[in-house]
């Protein structure tokens, strides 16, 4: 949402502290446009964009490789076709 209304509407951080003594489930919702879908950053007239367009796809996976850096994505193998004998 911060990048949609160039940092007008930020997120808050998640603090969670369960002092009630017993166990709580905790249940996260996500919602997120099509791959495809451009993010763009919706700014008052003569304002400057902070953020590039990007596609909500890649921004996620943006997002996800600067997250989990130990992923890697697999590097597609050139098929090679057993000698003939």
């Amino acid at each position: 949402m911060g990048r949609w209304s160039n940092d007008t509407f930020r997120s808050n951080p998640h603090r969670v502290i369960n002092s009630s003594g017993r166990e709580r489930l905790s249940i996260a919702v996500f919602v997120d446009s099509d791959y495809d879908t451009p993010i763009m950053p919706v700014t008052a007239p003569g304002a400057a964009a902070k953020y590039p367009e990007v596609s909500c796809g890649d921004y996620i996976l943006d997002r996800f490789d600067k997250s989990f850096q130990y992923r890697s994505r697999p590097v597609a193998q050139p098929s090679v076709s057993p000698p003939s004998t």
